[in-house]
């Protein structure tokens, strides 16, 4: 996740301030644009503004963070919980 949905559009910003070399940028650059031009027929879709592409990588970053909570609570044991309610953690019976 990191690699392919943070890092082009880290790269460019963060490259075009401290003088990265241009074949970087144009590197990060495309694959910036290229994602965010595979995500585009779903935003048109749903009728929302092309311009939410330049959302997808925070996007990635908060599915990322909540895949990585998912796997913290099930390595200390706890289970299920949604909307307020604990559903406990279900053991397959041996």
């Amino acid at each position: 996740m990191l690699l392919v949905f943070l890092a082009p559009p880290l790269l460019v910003l963060t490259g075009a301030l401290h003088a990265a070399s241009t074949t970087t940028l144009l590197i990060a650059g495309a694959a910036w644009l290229f994602m965010g031009a595979a995500y585009l027929p779903t935003l048109r879709y749903y009728g929302q503004p092309g311009a939410l592409t330049l959302s997808l990588p925070l996007a990635a970053l908060l599915y990322m963070g909540m895949t990585l909570d998912s796997a913290r609570r099930h390595w200390w044991g706890s289970g299920s919980r949604w909307k307020g309610r604990d559903y406990g953690r279900h053991h397959a019976p041996v």
